[in-house]
C-alpha cells in the first residue's frame, strides 16, 4: 500500500492551526499474513518546508499476533530520523555583567539530533457483540525528540 498527505499552512497564524509551513509526506506499507501472525514495515519521508525544521526518513515495523479468537497482541517500532543537519537553533549563552559578572544558559535542551525511536505494545479485545476495546502503551526508546517518558492510550469501539 502506498499513502501520502500533504497539509498546508492555512489559517490562522496566532491560533496554531497546525505547523505554519507545508510539510508532505509519503509512505509505502508491506503486510504478510503467516497463520495469526502478520508482521508489517513501512517507509517513508516527510518533507518539511521551513527554516526551522529538518526533514525526517520515516520507519516503523512489527507485527500483530491473534492469540485467540478475541485477543489480538500488536507490537511496533516506529521511528523518525532526522534528515541533514538540525535547522533548529538553541539560543546562545547570556552574559550579564551587573550586579555581578555572570553567564546564564538560557536552556537545558541538549545539542543533539531529533532522532525519535518509540516502541508500542498493545492489545486489542473484541466481544462478539461488535464491541472492541484497544489498550496500547508508547515508550520512548531512545533519548531524542520531546515527547512524554510514557504514553498509554485506551480506546473503545463499536462496529454497527
Amino acid at each position: 500500500a502506498v499513502s501520502a498527505d500533504a497539509p498546508f499552512a492555512t489559517g490562522d497564524e496566532s491560533a496554531f492551526p497546525g505547523a505554519g509551513y507545508f510539510s508532505p509526506r509519503g509512505e509505502a506499507a508491506v503486510t504478510g499474513t503467516f497463520g495469526n501472525f502478520s508482521p508489517h514495515i513501512n517507509a517513508g519521508y516527510l518533507y518539511r518546508n521551513t527554516d526551522d525544521a529538518s526533514d525526517a526518513v520515516l520507519g516503523t515495523f512489527g507485527f500483530d499476533q491473534l492469540m485467540s479468537p478475541s485477543v489480538t497482541l500488536a507490537v511496533d517500532v516506529l521511528s523518525s530520523l532526522q534528515v541533514g543537519e538540525s535547522k533548529f537553533r538553541l539560543p546562545k549563552t547570556v552574559h550579564i555583567d551587573y550586579p555581578f559578572d555572570r553567564d546564564i544558559e538560557p536552556t537545558s535542551i541538549p545539542e543533539m539530533r531529533d532522532n525519535i525511536v518509540d516502541g508500542s505494545f498493545g492489545f486489542k479485545f473484541s466481544h462478539v457483540s461488535g464491541a472492541t476495546a484497544i489498550a496500547n502503551v508508547l515508550v520512548p526508546l531512545n533519548a531524542g525528540g520531546l515527547r512524554g517518558r510514557t504514553i498509554f492510550t485506551l480506546g473503545l469501539e463499536y462496529a454497527f
